[in-house]
């Protein structure tokens, strides 16, 4: 099943384009498609059927947080909801999955690196005594722009002199 936001003329001129029922199926191939404003029934439904809930939480070794985030708050509110269920992490079948790529998740990613590539390059060519750090970021996003990639992967980190040492060789 996959849920989708309703969308009228209003959310289509501020959030742009939104899939239809039958352009998300024939996108997606998946045959059951509701609005989103279905999912609490159908999912309650759901959850009293299933065996195992598998939930998904921050698991990145590099997380921290103090502050309880979305999906630690839906899983505290499953558990609360659905106290006799057995849950499950989500996060080891999650890794299995990602390491398997169709051919098409390959192309795209040998696309991203390309259009990386050129962005280094053009930064390369670029960068000169006084030119300023978001100067450079601006060369790299522009870039990635160009060849039509929506945003970068990953946000950039662009220092240069004293700012690019750590306090500790300064």
């Amino acid at each position: 099943m996959l849920f989708l936001r309703e969308t009228n003329e209003h959310i289509a001129t501020w959030e742009g384009h939104k899939y239809t029922k039958e352009q998300a199926q024939q996108v997606s191939g998946i045959k059951k498609i509701m609005w989103l404003n279905q999912l609490e029934p159908v999912f309650s439904e759901l959850v009293q059927l299933a065996e195992h809930i598998y939930l998904n939480l921050n698991e990145h070794s590099r997380y921290e947080s103090d502050v309880p985030y979305k999906d630690l708050r839906f899983a505290r509110e499953m558990r609360e909801r659905f106290p006799l269920h057995d849950f499950r992490r989500a996060a080891p079948v999650l890794h299995q999955i990602r390491s398997i790529k169709s051919d098409i998740e390959i192309d795209l990613m040998r696309r991203a690196i390309d259009i990386t590539d050129k962005a280094f390059d053009r930064v390369l060519r670029f960068v000169k005594p006084g030119v300023t750090e978001y100067e450079i970021e601006a060369e790299i996003v522009h870039e990635y722009l160009r060849h039509r990639a929506t945003r970068p992967a990953y946000g950039s980190i662009i220092a240069s002199g004293a700012d690019s040492l750590p306090a500790l060789y300064r």
